[in-house]
């Protein structure tokens, strides 16, 4: 275990809430070796590895930029030939909430400025206990379902005319409707 309470924050360890933890990162790969990950029950998805792909015409959620760095604004895309630039950890919080983190970056989906409004756009930022990073599934039918954000009520939807993936009010759209597809090894 280590202390990184006084590490900047990009550095500091924390457990799946976003607490700030000495021992988190240490027990989780120690639960995943034994094969005894912990979970909470109740969510439509488990713990793990996936991808997140638009239900409207087939694309994969990606990031546009610098994929180390804060802020990256969240995209639609084809897959990417950078491995790990199309996965999303998913860990289940509870009452089906979820904290979705890049793969590739480390970095949590979170709301640009913790804008409740419409057409807010979606970013990559350091982990924190915030509900503007935590996520609502709702099933869409069909294996789909909905992501809202659990501070702001609104869904995540692809921007018209774009490829940017924005928040907006649920309504029924397939611009809003993702399949969350499970990565069961990664070649």
């Amino acid at each position: 275990p280590a202390n990184t309470f006084d590490c900047i924050p990009g550095r500091q360890m924390r457990d799946k809430n976003g607490v700030i933890s000495v021992d988190a990162y240490y027990s989780r790969v120690k639960e995943w070796i034994s094969g005894t990950p912990t979970s909470i029950s109740g969510g439509y998805i488990t713990d793990g590895c996936y991808r997140i792909i638009s239900k409207a015409n087939g694309k994969i959620f990606n990031h546009q930029g610098n994929k180390g760095k804060i802020g990256p604004i969240l995209i639609r895309n084809a897959p990417s030939d950078e491995g790990l630039a199309d996965y999303y950890w998913f860990y289940h919080l509870g009452n089906n909430n979820y904290r979705i983190i890049s793969v590739s970056s480390g970095l949590s989906l979170d709301l640009n400025n913790e804008s409740p409004q419409d057409d807010a756009i979606i970013i990559h930022n350091l982990d924190g206990d915030t509900p503007t990073q935590k996520w609502i599934l709702e099933d869409a039918g069909n294996g789909c379902f909905f992501i809202k954000n659990n501070f702001s009520g609104k869904v995540l939807q692809i921007k018209e005319k774009s490829d940017m993936i924005i928040q907006s009010v649920k309504n029924e759209d397939l611009i809003q409707k993702w399949k969350i597809e499970k990565i069961v090894s990664i070649s």
